[in-house]
């Protein structure tokens, strides 16, 4: 039988990766949407630089 412990160190681990994989997830929609914003501006306008977490 698991521990209480073990299944803390478990869970936390698990809870790292679901928020690594958010933050992942959150990151490239910020980018689509700054990506779609730039490509609806006038021509020429100046493209923001891309950000790399």
């Amino acid at each position: 039988m698991e521990s209480d412990t073990e299944f803390l160190a478990r869970l936390d681990e698990e809870v790292r990766r679901a928020h690594e994989a958010i933050a992942r997830l959150h990151a490239e929609a910020v980018a689509d949407l700054r990506r779609a914003a730039w490509a609806a501006q006038a021509p020429g306008a100046r493209r923001p630089p891309e950000r790399r977490h």
